[in-house]
Formats: structure tokens, sequence, C-alpha cells
């Protein structure tokens, strides 16, 4: 308990683990995010249609009908601003240049790179520039920063340093599905979490893999995966399949597969399921440590009413236990 009471004096938090898993269904009260332009008194709500697609650098997509108001705005600007805030409102202060609310937690500047065609909509991707949120205190954060920057595994792990770690904190305040993504070739397969993914309109889905790594280059060349959400309880294993990334195609028993393959393409998913997509790869673009796929949507099942393993990070979940918000979450 005292060891317990230091860590959350100096550091801002108690939790144990970076991410911290939830149901997707049970999280109530969460953030909205609202994209704000400059010049613009506009705001565009993107809570549940913004796609988080990179972490180095930070990467968001913005899908938007073509016919739609906002579509100028974005075709036109180089940066948007994303606003993290609980309830609804205007834009009632200036940050950075940008409309803002006073009531954001957590905000976001990014700047356009590519722009990504998907039937009736465009995909707007943008590359995080500067990122400030709240979740913990001033003092904490900086401790954070410190102590990040000698950490030894940083050296071979991903690091995120300076604003870089403030942006994906900030991004992963929004809850992240992950899900798993299997892909067969004849009696071999592989099966490895992604939560940088999401689907564009109906019709199209886009998700990001590391370059250089075997899950990529196993989706490039087969082209057709099956993506599927995974129920809560199955966090442990989906987590331990990070490690598949790295490997090469292994037999299917080697693999904890439900009974029945995917619907068209029989590839085989994982005995958690409980929805899938089924895709074919079209293109990709790089960025920074990532290459972004576009899919076409194939078909689409639900298969149980199972509740949805998603995660955030443990910044975030503490600012939700500081402000007594009832939330359940799952360690691996």
């Amino acid at each position: 308990m005292i060891r317990q009471f230091i860590k959350k004096q100096f550091l801002g938090y108690s939790l144990p683990q970076e991410y911290a898993c939830l149901a997707l269904e049970d999280l109530i009260d969460r953030l909205r995010v609202v994209l704000t332009v400059k010049g613009s008194r506009s705001s565009l709500d993107v809570s549940t249609t913004h796609l988080f697609l990179g972490y180095k650098p930070l990467i968001i997509g913005i899908p938007v009908d073509t016919l739609s108001e906002f579509y100028s705005h974005l075709n036109s600007e180089g940066e948007i601003c994303l606003s993290f805030h609980e309830k609804d409102s205007e834009p009632s202060m200036n940050w950075r240049g940008f409309p803002a609310f006073k009531e954001s937690i957590a905000r976001i500047i990014l700047k356009k790179t590519h722009s990504l065609a998907c039937g009736d909509n465009t995909l707007f991707v943008f590359e995080g520039k500067y990122a400030k949120h709240e979740f913990i205190g001033n003092i904490n954060q900086f401790i954070n920063r410190q102590r990040e920057k000698r950490r030894i595994d940083r050296k071979v792990n991903i690091n995120l340093s300076d604003n870089l770690a403030d942006q994906v904190q900030a991004a992963y305040s929004i809850p992240r599905i992950i899900s798993i993504i299997t892909l067969v070739d004849n009696e071999k397969m592989n099966m490895f979490p992604t939560d940088l993914h999401g689907p564009v309109g109906n019709n199209f889905y886009v998700g990001s893999l590391r370059h250089g790594g075997k899950a990529n280059e196993q989706v490039e060349k087969l082209k057709r995966i099956a993506v599927s959400r995974v129920d809560v309880t199955w966090c442990k294993q989906a987590y331990s399949l990070g490690k598949n990334h790295m490997q090469e195609l292994k037999d299917i028993n080697c693999f904890s597969t439900s009974t029945t393959g995917s619907s068209n393409f029989n590839i085989p998913l994982p005995e958690a399921v409980s929805f899938y997509h089924e895709l074919e790869q079209l293109d990709s673009i790089e960025l920074g440590i990532h290459r972004i796929h576009s899919y076409s949507v194939v078909s689409t099942l639900k298969t149980t009413n199972a509740k949805t393993l998603s995660h955030v990070h443990r910044f975030y979940a503490q600012w939700r236990l500081n402000n007594g918000k009832s939330t359940k979450f799952y360690w691996r």
C-alpha cells in the first residue's frame, strides 16, 4: 500500500500496466473528439469515425464523405486540431491558433500528409505535431518523461520520446479495439493482434502494420485477411500473440481457432471471435515505421454478443478513477 501511494504521488498513477483493457460496450462517459481548423468556427465530431493508425509518428485518419460540407475544409487545410472532452459544447477559446474548448482535457495538433480515395469517402491522413493533456499533473508528466528516457529496454523497443509520448497518450484516451488478424496459406497460417485499424464507410477498411515485419510481408503476399473482434476476457491471449508479428507462418494446429472459418475465404478465426470482416488488400502507403494498407470489405459477420476487447492508456484510466468514473479494467 505504501509503495502504491508513493508511486501515485510521484508518477501520478498506481495502475500496474501501461495499457488497461476494458469492454468497449461497458465504458460510459467516453470522451468526445472534435475537429477544428484555423479561421473557422465550424467543428466536426469525429468521436466514432476517426482512425488511430500509427504511433511513430502518431497517425490519425479522418474519413469524410466527399459531398459533405466539411470535405472542403479538410481538402484545403494543412493542419487540424483534435480536442478531447466529455460533453457537447461549442468552441469558446483559441489554442495555438485553433478554435478550442475550455472543457478539453487533451488536444492534438496534426498536419495532413496523404489522402486516400475510398468510394464515396476520402480518408485524410494526418501526422501528429504537438499534444497536451491533463490526465495526470504536470509535475507527474515531467517525472514520467525523465523516467522514460532512462529505460534500458527502450534501446530495443519503440522509443516514444518527448512530445510524441504525449500525443500517443492523448490518442489512447479513446478505447482502441484490439482485433486479431488471421491469414492462411494452404495448411499454414498466422494470427496476430492489431489496434491500428478501422472502417471507412461500409465498403472499405484501413489498417497499419510495421514495415519490415513478417506480418506485413504476409499481408502483402496473401492479400486476403480476416480481422476479428474478440471477447474482452481473451485479453491475455490477444497480447501473447504480439510476438507473431515477427513470426513465419505455422501449422494451423499451433493456434487456438474457432470451429468454423470465415464465410468466403475460409480463413481460420480466433476461438473467441465475436465479429469479423473479410478483407482484400488494395493498396498501401508508408509513413514512419508503418505501412498503411487499404482494403475492400468482402463480408462482415457478427457471431456472438460477447463484449469487445479494447484498451486505453493508463494515464486516462487513472484520470477516470481519480474522477470517480466506475470502470472495470482487465489486467494481463
